[in-house]
């Protein structure tokens, strides 16, 4: 990198702020300070990127009829359209990555320099249309030569004719449907009316030859993988029934009276945490936790507790992990069981505590700075161990990190969580722990969990503050970190600690450390500045493992 001087033109500074006048295309690149003293330097990236203005009359929004014609005009508001290239494409999404290859996306080939004309359209022509403007001589591959882009939404509607057809095709088919729906809950009321005298009569005949007549069961579903079937029974739940498949294994099948239920741990909208007795035996058991849905849940919530489920089979063992023990599939509503970690979540434990020499509340605990450098480090650990196995999880916050014996870290809840880089269209998401591509394109990766990281670092070191709380869209938070903006230095929190806070908050996800940096510096410090080595019973037990 070059380094840039004060000049009366183009750049100036004010006290440590770099000002840039009458930007341009050309001042496009990525921005480094570094800051010396006498113990040593410290740097930081930020990247810059100009674009050109499309004039506010291109690309709009249109809504039209099946057959019409549409036409995108696109144009530059301040320079000359000849010394460019336009390009437009079909996309999957309204806003496009400015930097990301467009090998991905449609092009349209139907298009006229810098319009678009889409002859006669149907239903399937719905969707955005992106406008991509290049310097002329160069490819749309390059990303970095791109100048400017805009997108529009293209709504083709039925023709009133058309519409008419379709609502009577359709409301055929529905009458249909109906009475075919009507005659099979006939039939089948009949046979179990009919099933149910017989046994009737065969009770009160004294018929030895007759099993024992249970009483009819609530509804339930039945799913099939592969062969194998599994029945939800809804004897416990007014739910609706739900019909949609997942897998199954066999292995981690528990006995259902071999979990005995007690009092419960936590709760959310449509899920709750049991503290439980698992019997190993007649004599011994184990106290566990059990992850169930409350009534009123969502298919989405089944979806989401079935997938924490497969996730955490796919990672194993690890000290800094929750544990999955096993689950119950059969006769009943899914449980998922887990260790039970005694001190409850990392959030509430951090709010029932004091810095030494804080005579605020003198009912709580006290707790140090090594203490939580060393939480923020076993977390590190445990992300690192994620981040492996392309695992991501996508809610990393203190109040999903629970803590064992030992006062031993415990990443859990992996409700959201992924198996590999993805793009998630939508589902309630954590706003303010969320990196800023993740809020505005819904893209996830290990980086992501990188910048949730860092926010979950500061909230070990404010005790359990809440960030950013004066911001109550995912709009209002995106624009705040996109002027720059970060969470400020906790009073106790060292200044190296922090420095790794403010490298996980990159703009650029590339410029991100990886867990196992993190956990590096993390140690690397507390073994210089405290004299003494964070916690080997963490290391040695993942050895062992």
């Amino acid at each position: 990198m070059n380094p840039i001087y004060p000049s009366g033109t183009n750049y100036a500074y004010e006290n440590s702020s770099l000002i840039i006048m009458r930007v341009n295309k050309s001042d496009s690149a990525d921005y480094s300070c570094k800051v010396c003293n006498n113990v040593g330097c410290v740097s930081s990236v930020v990247t810059l990127r100009v674009y050109y203005k499309i004039g506010d009359n291109s690309m709009i929004n249109t809504t039209v009829n099946v057959h019409d014609s549409v036409v995108f005009f696109c144009s530059l508001q301040y320079h000359r359209n000849a010394d460019f290239e336009y390009q437009f494409f079909k996309s999957g999404y309204s806003e496009v990555m400015p930097l990301m290859n467009y090998l991905n996306l449609t092009k349209v080939r139907n298009t006229e320099n810098n319009v678009l004309k889409l002859e006669s359209v149907s239903l399937e022509d719905t969707g955005w249309y992106v406008c991509v403007v290049i310097l002329e001589e160069d490819e749309v591959e390059s990303g970095n030569k791109v100048v400017a882009y805009k997108s529009a939404f293209l709504q083709v509607r039925g023709s009133s004719l058309e519409s008419s057809f379709l609502n009577l095709k359709f409301g055929a088919i529905y009458l249909g449907l109906v009475v075919l729906l009507v005659a099979a809950i006939i039939f089948l009321s009949f046979v179990i009316n009919k099933n149910q005298q017989n046994k009737r009569i065969k009770a009160e005949t004294g018929d030895s030859s007759c099993e024992p007549c249970d009483s009819l069961e609530m509804t339930h579903v039945q799913s099939e993988w592969r062969g194998s079937m599994i029945t939800i029974d809804y004897r416990y739940t007014s739910t609706p029934t739900l019909d949609y498949e997942f897998p199954i294994d066999w292995d981690w099948n528990l006995q259902r009276n071999g979990v005995v239920l007690g009092t419960l741990l936590g709760e959310g909208a449509f899920g709750m945490v049991l503290l439980a007795e698992m019997k190993q035996d007649e004599e011994t058991s184990t106290p566990v936790a059990v992850k169930m849905l409350k009534e009123g849940h969502t298919d989405d919530d089944f979806k989401n507790l079935v997938n924490e489920l497969e996730i955490m089979k796919t990672i194993g063992k690890h000290p800094n992990i929750i544990s999955l023990l096993g689950c119950c599939i059969e006769d009943g509503p899914l449980y998922v069981i887990v260790e039970y970690a005694r001190h409850g979540n990392l959030k509430d434990f951090l709010k029932s505590h004091r810095f030494e020499g804080d005579c605020g509340n003198t009912m709580k605990n006290v707790i140090n700075t090594y203490q939580l450098i060393s939480f923020a480090s076993q977390i590190a650990f445990g992300m690192e161990h994620l981040e492996s196995i392309n695992v991501i999880h996508r809610d990393l916050a203190a109040r999903n990190i629970l803590i064992g014996e030992g006062h031993i870290m415990k990443i859990s809840d992996f409700g959201l969580a992924l198996s590999s880089y993805s793009l998630i269209s939508r589902g309630k998401l954590p706003m303010r722990w969320m990196a800023p591509e993740s809020l505005e394109y819904r893209l996830f990766s290990s980086k992501s969990d990188v910048w949730s990281y860092g926010v979950l670092c500061w909230e070990i070191m404010t005790l359990g503050g809440s960030p950013l709380q004066f911001l109550n869209t995912w709009v209002s938070v995106l624009e705040h970190l996109q002027q720059g903006n970060r969470l400020k230095q906790p009073p106790e929190c060292p200044d190296k600690v922090y420095r790794v806070m403010e490298e996980c908050w990159q703009s650029n996800p590339s410029h991100r450390p990886t867990f196992s940096y993190i956990l590096q510096q993390l140690e690397y410090y507390a073994e210089n500045r405290m004299g003494d080595r964070l916690p080997k019973t963490v290391l040695n037990e993942y050895e062992y493992l």
